[in-house]
């Protein structure tokens, strides 16, 4: 067992290949089209890509929260991921860096857990 952010555990685990794809491929580009790219992708106004990343950013929050038991102080690494994601969808205006990150941290976080 090895604690993230001090009191977030992530437990030994045993996953067969079609976990590792989904929660390594799948899901972060589901995710990323839907929070970043269809919340982001409907203006080409600054004002409103702040109002709509934020808007993103909640509901991202939110659904991960069940994932981390509403423990909120495990919950900053999904608020920095989705900050750091849709600053990335923002500047390059291309979705791939943003799943890109997405995949990379789901990664390391399995990495936590398998190596155990």
């Amino acid at each position: 067992m090895v604690l993230v952010f001090g009191s977030f555990e992530v437990v030994s685990q045993n996953y067969d290949s079609v976990v590792l794809f989904s929660v390594i491929v799948i899901a972060p580009i589901r995710e990323e089209l839907v929070y970043r790219y269809l919340f982001l992708s409907i203006t080409d106004s600054n004002w409103l890509k702040l109002v709509y990343g934020l808007v993103s950013t909640g509901f991202f929050f939110y659904g991960h929260s069940f994932t981390y038991g509403g423990n909120l102080y495990a919950m900053t690494q999904v608020l920095f991921l989705t900050l750091a994601t849709t600053y990335l969808y923002v500047k390059t205006n291309n979705i791939l860096p943003a799943i890109m990150l997405h995949s990379l941290y789901n990664l390391f976080l399995l990495s936590l857990s398998i190596a155990q």
